[in-house]
């Protein structure tokens, strides 16, 4: 697990999902870095004054990263989740074909709303704020 763990330092490029989705033509594109997931998604709404709304089991999270998470107390979705794209467009059918096509796995993870920062898990709604800081920062500071 801890070799596997490394080998995902040689995935953090998003070049590949950049350009099918630029093909595509989508709304918004925001490499997933410092912050996770729950972070790009706050700084995404906040550039294009929107909210959203997340199904938290929905984000792909890889098994080894939840295992030391968990192991760490750790936020998986709040950690620097650098080779991770988050992609904001209306008809997301055919762009989730054209990126699993090109070896890019890819899943809806919610939708854009009005306003507000909102995850859904375990059927409860709640809100959510931007990090302050990156979880990986708890571990070295």
């Amino acid at each position: 697990e801890i070799e596997e763990a490394k080998a995902l330092s040689r995935e953090v490029s998003v070049v590949k999902e950049g350009l099918a989705a630029a093909a595509y033509g989508v709304s918004a594109m925001h490499d997933v870095t410092e912050g996770g997931v729950l972070g790009a998604v706050a700084e995404l709404c906040e550039a294009a004054r929107c909210g959203a709304e997340l199904q938290l089991q929905k984000i792909p999270v890889r098994n080894v990263t939840k295992k030391l998470c968990a192991g760490l107390g750790l936020n998986p979705y709040r950690l620097l989740s650098s080779g991770s794209m988050l992609i904001a467009v209306k008809e997301p059918q055919g762009l989730l074909e054209r990126l699993r096509a090109a070896g890019v796995p890819a899943a809806v993870i919610g939708r854009v709303t009005q306003k507000g920062l909102y995850v859904l898990e375990n059927g409860q709604r709640r809100t959510f704020e931007a990090p302050r800081s990156d979880e990986i920062f708890r571990l070295i500071g």
